[in-house]
């Protein structure tokens, strides 16, 4: 147990982990994410809590803690994290709560420097980088389904050209034959800028009827 010349010093350490955990959480309610204050508040200072508490019993018993505390907050940014129709969403998310989890427990280990400068560094990770469009060279992955007159001929059906020519990877995944007219399926490849291309080519071609693009 603590003596009560310890609870000061015990309570400076969960004052500096839930100032780190409410730092960075005020920037994730300023940029309306769902982990936000409270959430990143209570994180920090958990983590530093239970630190505290298993090292004042046992020291051996703190390292053990910390390395729970790690499994813990897994499971818990991983509920941050949502796949739809191929994309991922809640990663910085899951990120944030996990680096909020580490300053709490850095402060528990009276490391104070060092959480200032973590918390300094994941602020400006959260909010300088964020300014930076990678819009023109991140890449996405869609789907093409494009619907030819009947009288075209296949050999203009599985080529390649409408999609390579806009910038696209293009890998032909099947062909539907009907009397209304046949339809090729494409997995693509590339950047925001050369799905609009492609899209403004197939828009353009009086030999495809119809076309539809979905993200995987």
């Amino acid at each position: 147990m603590l003596d009560l010349t310890e609870w000061r010093e015990f309570i400076v350490h969960i004052a500096v982990a839930a100032a780190a955990g409410a730092l960075i959480g005020l920037e994730r309610e300023w940029r309306e994410k769902s982990a936000g204050l409270r959430t990143l508040t209570l994180v920090s200072t958990g983590s530093a809590i239970f630190v505290l508490a298993a090292a004042a019993s046992s020291p051996n018993e703190g390292v053990r803690m910390m390395a729970g505390i790690a499994t813990g907050i897994g499971f818990l940014g991983a509920g941050a994290i949502i796949q739809s129709r191929g994309t991922v969403f809640g990663l910085t998310t899951a990120a944030t709560v996990w680096m909020a989890s580490a300053l709490g427990v850095t402060a528990a280990l009276g490391e104070y420097v060092l959480v200032a400068v973590g918390t300094a560094l994941t602020l400006i990770i959260l909010t300088v980088l964020s300014l930076i469009d990678f819009g023109a060279v991140r890449r996405e992955t869609r789907t093409y389904e494009l619907t030819f007159d009947p009288a075209t001929q296949v050999s203009t059906v599985i080529s390649p050209a409408y999609l390579e020519d806009a910038g696209l990877e293009a890998t032909f995944w099947r062909m539907d034959v009907s009397d209304t007219g046949d339809v090729a399926l494409w997995i693509t490849r590339g950047t925001e800028e050369a799905h609009e291309t492609a899209i403004e080519r197939l828009a353009a071609a009086e030999e495809i009827v119809g076309y539809s693009t979905e993200l995987r």
